[in-house]
């Protein structure tokens, strides 16, 4: 099973272009739906990895899915603008998740 800490040093979720913060980033986060957001991998090696999107709300719907090679070093993913709700990512690699980000759009 993949753990996140073979793969990777951070993932973060920020406004697109931003930098990556020091310390945050990757929970808990409140966006403004005019923000265009991306998702910021800092890598320790190679990897398959696939991003999922959903409404946290109780059967929410997936809005975002995408499946990416990200190499070691500095990954971006833009997953642009999303309407007002509460999201969850869920991050995966070789189908194991590793990594889940809550975050809401206001």
């Amino acid at each position: 099973m993949a753990v996140f800490g073979q793969y990777f040093s951070r993932v973060v979720l920020v406004t697109k272009g931003s930098s990556v913060p020091e310390s945050g980033g990757d929970a808990d986060q409140t966006f403004s739906r005019d923000d265009e957001m991306e998702f910021v991998f800092l890598a320790d090696a190679a990897a398959g990895v696939s991003v999922c999107i959903g409404e946290a709300r109780g059967g929410g719907k997936v809005i975002f899915s995408r499946t990416l090679p990200v190499l070691a070093g500095q990954t971006r993913l833009a997953i642009g603008r999303l309407d007002s709700s509460p999201y969850v990512a869920r991050i995966a690699v070789d189908s194991a998740l590793v990594k889940n980000i809550a975050f809401t759009v206001k």
